[in-house]
């Protein structure tokens, strides 16, 4: 192959090393190269920062000189969303023949940078060891971010009753997907992991579980009994958010029956945050108050038409009425 490299503005790239498995040169003052190979591998590559290019030969290549103009470049970050490490390979087609490699680890919770890679979203594989099936991955882009994240896989649901049976009625959500009913008691739906399970029976809701990752199903117990929250002091609510504060915390979105009541799962001691309105209402809600009275959910004002109500709950409760005050 006989040809120039050129940056993205054309200007030619002096002192570049460019090869092939037989044959190495550097670009000289006017970026041109020539390079010797033979099938199969019938390519050039060469690195510019931390980037790795590659440019296979084609048929119109034969008896010219090939122009290998680079992309513009930039700097990103590479976020690792899994639950366990990975060898990452971005890569990115340039089109005539020209591709880009970028390889990174990607550590769980952690961010690496990626200092001069090519503009433009890429492709990724991700492998947790040399020989080891690749593992399954998307990746999202957000402007100067790279996330990798488990790809979804089917996750099976099992609602029951205290007897063991099956309730009627159902709907399951994960995370923010309709579930797919499967069965008797049984529902599917595709997750990555970290996601919710609500489910409601009968206009009750279960108490929610969280999707761990790596979990292939989950178990959800419902029961028709669970405490109802009064709130004639808030008239003309439709829907409210019931938060679960503390380690493994839960929400679920449950909506006001027509006498007024709010259908709560059985909740366990703890403390809970309501929400009547976006959840984004609880970054002006006030400070939790300590002497909130037990058993009681005390609502505050927090912004346009929406209120932000506290309940603490000392001993377990599945049955009942809580009564709500304010704002």
């Amino acid at each position: 192959m006989v040809g120039v490299l050129t940056d993205a503005g054309g200007i030619p790239i002096r002192d570049v090393r460019v090869e092939s498995i037989e044959h190495g040169q550097r670009t000289d003052k006017e970026g041109r190269f020539a390079i010797a190979f033979k099938p199969p591998e019938q390519y050039v590559g060469f690195q510019q920062q931390h980037t790795h290019f590659r440019r296979v030969r084609r048929e119109a290549d034969d008896g010219k000189v090939v122009t290998i103009g680079l992309p513009r470049f930039r700097d990103a970050e590479l976020k690792c969303k899994l639950s366990r490490p990975c060898d990452a390979e971005l890569t990115w087609d340039l089109g005539e023949g020209l591709s880009a490699r970028v390889n990174a680890s990607c550590n769980p919770g952690k961010i690496t940078p990626l200092p001069g890679v090519p503009v433009g979203d890429p492709t990724l594989a991700c492998a947790a060891g040399i020989g080891e099936v690749p593992m399954s991955v998307e990746l999202r882009v957000r402007d100067e971010r790279f996330e990798v994240w488990a790809a979804p896989v089917p996750v099976r649901v099992e609602v029951r009753a205290p007897d063991g049976s099956a309730p009627s009625s159902c709907s399951v959500r994960v995370g923010t997907k309709p579930a797919r009913r499967s069965g008797e008691g049984f529902w599917v739906a595709d997750a990555r992991g970290g996601e919710t399970v609500v489910v409601f029976c009968d206009g009750r809701p279960a108490v929610p579980k969280r999707l761990e990752p790596g979990q292939e199903g989950v178990e959800v117990p419902w029961t028709a009994q669970g405490p109802n929250l009064e709130l004639s002091n808030l008239p003309g609510a439709q829907a409210i958010w019931l938060t679960h504060v503390g380690k493994g915390g839960w929400a679920v979105q449950i909506p006001v029956g027509e006498d007024g009541q709010l259908p709560l799962p059985p909740l366990a001691a703890g403390l809970y945050r309501l929400v009547l309105g976006e959840p984004s209402l609880l970054l002006d809600a006030p400070l939790l108050e300590p002497e909130v009275p037990d058993g009681v959910a005390v609502f505050s004002v927090a912004g346009e038409g929406g209120a932000v109500g506290t309940l603490r709950i000392a001993a377990d409760m599945a049955s009942g009425t809580i009564r709500s005050e304010g704002p």
